[in-house]
């Protein structure tokens, strides 16, 4: 189980729980999904106003430039464990959250993206889900936030996309509600030491 990948809504943790878990396993490494899109690029793509579909598309190729180099890494890996705190679900998500696909619909763009060769699967998903009432207080102690992402609409209409992933790849569910990040991070590694059969 070299790749493992934290999913869900913004303010649930992924990045937070990614990073204490590499710092708390021995053979791990975090894989900080942003690095592998150059900030000119990204910049001057963000300066204007783009569709849905650019963004999709625009954010699907950096993502095979990053699998390029994870696979890299991961046929010298040796048995480390690398954790990322999002995948390309996410833009997949977002996409299908703007272009009002339904659920079928949006998992009809999933399998056509699984069968990319340019782009990895992870061997896990961690799903975080979170009351609607803690993820709006969690968005906006934060700040950083667009508006429509704390509308009850986004909240349940991307969740239902998250949450279907699980009819297409090996997903396992952790409520983060009302949870420290150390209580979930205990959690996730408990999960992964039973299934590693540790």
């Amino acid at each position: 189980m070299p790749l493992v990948a934290f999913e869900g809504l913004p303010g649930t943790g992924k990045t937070t729980v990614a990073i204490k878990l590499t710092s708390t396993l021995g053979k791990a490494s975090y894989v900080k999904i942003t690095k592998y899109i150059p900030k000119a690029i990204l910049t001057k793509f963000r300066g204007k106003e783009r569709s849905p579909y650019e963004k999709l598309v625009f954010y699907i190729e950096w993502f095979k430039r990053l699998c390029r180099h994870l696979r890299k890494e991961l046929n010298k890996s040796n048995g480390k464990l690398f954790i990322a705190d999002r995948w390309y679900y996410t833009i997949v998500v977002y996409y299908s959250y703007h272009a009002s696909l339904t659920v079928d619909d949006f998992l009809k763009l999933v399998r056509y993206y699984e069968e990319d060769g340019d782009l990895l699967e992870p061997d896990l998903i961690f799903l975080f889900t979170i009351s609607y009432e803690e993820y709006v207080s969690r968005l906006k102690a934060r700040g950083n936030y667009k508006e429509y992402e704390i509308t009850y609409d986004f909240y349940r209409r991307c969740s239902t996309y998250y949450e279907a992933l699980g009819s297409l790849r090996q997903v396992d569910v952790i409520d983060v509600t009302g949870r420290r990040v150390e209580d979930v991070t205990g959690d996730v590694i408990r999960r992964l030491s039973s299934l590693r059969g540790n």
